[in-house]
């Protein structure tokens, strides 16, 4: 059911007031390329051609590694799974602003050449078969050319084990983190799913389940709704 024009105002206000505009965003930030990634991707709401935090994105373009990507390294200095959704996270963000050329071909090389070894079999934890695929979509809706889904075999997989946490989890339920945590990387990110997750979630310091990826993208979410 598709909230009222007065509802969605009313709800754009709400997160102006408590979500970002008042407060520090960078003293929630976990020290992660990922979620620096999310906040590089959220426009000024004076200068929508502008990111609204210029230091994110100026962090994604100065801290790739020298192997093209972005995120942790295990302790023999190689890249682990969670570099794969932080690189795709920050070649979005480059690609949004027309930033970082090189940096964002070294990004999709790394994607693609490594992917399959550094996922290795067709076990995935929770968060990277939620995150990984949404990150996929999001790089085809900027825009972006992957080898990696043309892996047939290990691309459904991933898609498949995903499509069954979004059919039998619930939103907030027995699972830590809920769903809900992944509010970014959640389609579609309706206005009712939005909604819900303002008015039962948002933490004191403003963020949702203190998330800067899920609350970049619900902030993004209702300043669209207000421009349309």
């Amino acid at each position: 059911m598709e909230l009222s024009l007065s509802s969605i105002q009313a709800l754009v206000k709400e997160i102006k007031e408590e979500m970002f505009l008042n407060i520090d965003p960078y003293s929630f930030v976990s020290p992660s390329a990922y979620d620096t990634a999310w906040l590089a991707m959220v426009p000024d709401p004076q200068e929508p051609g502008q990111p609204m935090f210029k230091g994110c994105l100026d962090w994604v373009l100065n801290n790739q590694r020298e192997e093209g990507f972005w995120g942790e390294c295990d302790g023999h200095g190689m890249p682990t799974i969670e570099s794969l959704p932080a690189t795709l996270a920050c070649v979005v963000a480059l690609k949004k602003w027309n930033a970082g050329t090189k940096e964002v071909e070294r990004g999709l090389e790394f994607v693609d050449g490594n992917t399959e070894k550094l996922l290795g079999d067709d076990h995935f934890p929770r968060w990277f078969a939620i995150i990984f695929p949404g990150m996929i979509d999001l790089a085809h809706e900027v825009g972006l050319e992957l080898a990696f889904p043309k892996q047939l075999g290990l691309s459904m997989n991933i898609y498949s084990e995903r499509q069954s946490i979004l059919e039998t989890e619930e939103l907030v339920g027995e699972q830590y983190p809920p769903l809900l945590s992944y509010l970014e990387v959640l389609t579609p990110a309706d206005d009712n799913l939005i909604k819900e997750s303002l008015t039962k979630h948002l933490s004191l310091d403003g963020s949702l389940f203190h998330s800067p990826a899920a609350t970049a993208r619900a902030f993004m979410a209702t300043r669209e709704r207000e421009s349309a």
